[in-house]
């Protein structure tokens, strides 16, 4: 079970997110007013799609930044409900990021490994963290015709992992660790060749952390990502 946050330790946690959304949503707000710039020298046009993505990728972190908040502060303990299927999750996550990843060149793609066992988890903050982690590496990628993010599942001997891949973010474990920790206090990258902020990280970690799991370095079908691995429900059946 989630244990409640002290008052002291909510407010470290909650400065840093701020900060780590801060860093986030400033870049449609910054490319408007260039925008606007320049269109009053009519040198150029205002790309509305570009703005419209940015701005969502933006709302969609505060939204999740949001959800963490009312668990932590308000609700302490998370909702376990039973036969949810990550699958199904996952899906709908990818439904969710379909438009921001469109407008970025990048692909989007589910791959489950066969039938797994539902789980017990709060959905809510299951998809919230899954949504936050797919949209940093979105964000990462490099943008090309090629380039693929893979919502991906697969058993493990500990339970059922769920993690975003990418073959364009190389995740390492010592600088996972060391971006973690500085999330939110310096504009820190995703990987290191990437233009993208740690900002959609740093509120999965902290989604995550609120249903007792750890957010890790983890490999799928020979790509670098970041996953969490939860048990399935003892009491029930394959689907």
């Amino acid at each position: 079970m989630a244990q409640r946050m002290s008052v002291d330790g909510f407010k470290a946690k909650d400065e840093r997110l701020l900060a780590a959304i801060a860093e986030h949503v400033k870049r449609p707000l910054l490319y408007a007013r260039q925008a606007a710039e320049l269109a009053e020298r009519d040198t150029t046009a205002l790309d509305v799609s570009a703005l419209k993505t940015s701005a969502d990728a933006g709302l969609l972190l505060v939204e999740h930044y949001l959800t963490w908040r009312r668990y932590a502060q308000e609700r302490g303990e998370p909702v376990l409900n039973v036969q949810i299927g990550l699958s199904a999750v996952m899906h709908r996550v990818t439904e969710q990021l379909s438009g921001i990843a469109r407008q970025q060149q990048t692909s989007l793609k589910l791959q489950p490994q066969g039938r797994h066992a539902p789980i017990n988890t709060d959905t809510k903050l299951l998809s919230s963290g899954l949504s936050a982690l797919g949209l940093a590496f979105i964000e990462a990628a490099e943008h090309t015709e090629d380039s693929e993010v893979i919502f991906g599942v697969h058993r493990t001997r500990w339970g059922l992992t769920a993690g975003v891949y990418s073959p364009d973010v190389p995740v390492r474990p010592k600088a996972f660790k060391r971006q973690k920790d500085l999330a939110g206090t310096s504009r820190q990258l995703l990987p290191a060749t990437s233009h993208s902020p740690m900002s959609g990280v740093a509120i999965a970690d902290a989604l995550f952390n609120q249903l007792n799991v750890s957010l890790r370095p983890s490999r799928h079908k020979g790509m670098h990502g970041l996953a969490v691995t939860l048990a399935p429900s003892p009491q029930l059946s394959l689907l």
